[in-house]
């Protein structure tokens, strides 16, 4: 009986010493966090650099504007964040500068966007946000070609996530 009583406080002091050591966070958590804040951080930064011979030479010439349209529930995955990608480069308007120039100016921005209960995004709620950004951004003076970059993309059901967009405006 004694050596019972001992086996169920063993196993007992056990199973407290791991669930006290536990506490449900994860180490990787306050890495994550300051990755996300240095991300958050260059939100309405903007930079400029001189683009390669390389980079000027993938700008379409023409761009074809199908499916310029963002429809339908897509869900939450990288799915959504090409489409968006997609949205601004092949479906944003501006005034087309042609040839580009060697002058390219990145801005980061945000937006957000809400996820709903089966982890899907409306995107077609989102189409004249995007719109607004690039003409925000690029301004009256027009570029060759906008490219976006999701950098940080958010996940989380049943409430508002936010996204951290570069865009490269090809000058």
């Amino acid at each position: 009986m004694k050596s019972l009583f001992k086996s169920l406080l063993g196993v007992l002091f056990l199973t407290l010493t791991i669930v006290s050591c536990s506490d449900g966070t994860d180490l990787n958590e306050s890495a994550e966090s300051v990755d996300r804040t240095a991300i958050f951080d260059l939100v309405g930064t903007e930079e400029q650099r001189v683009a390669t011979a390389e980079e000027l030479s993938k700008i379409p010439i023409n761009i074809e504007k199908a499916n310029c349209t963002l429809s339908g529930d897509e869900g939450c995955s990288d799915n959504a964040s090409s489409e968006f990608e997609r949205y601004v480069r092949e479906c944003t308007t501006y005034t087309r500068n042609w040839p580009p120039s060697n002058v390219v100016n990145t801005y980061f921005r945000s937006m957000v966007y809400y996820v709903d209960g089966d982890s899907d995004i409306n995107l077609d709620h989102y189409q004249d946000d995007l719109q607004a950004q690039v003409s925000q951004i690029v301004g009256s003076g027009g570029a060759a070609f906008v490219d976006a970059d999701i950098i940080y993309f958010e996940c989380n059901d049943r409430q508002n996530n936010s996204c951290v967009i570069q865009y490269s405006v090809y000058r």
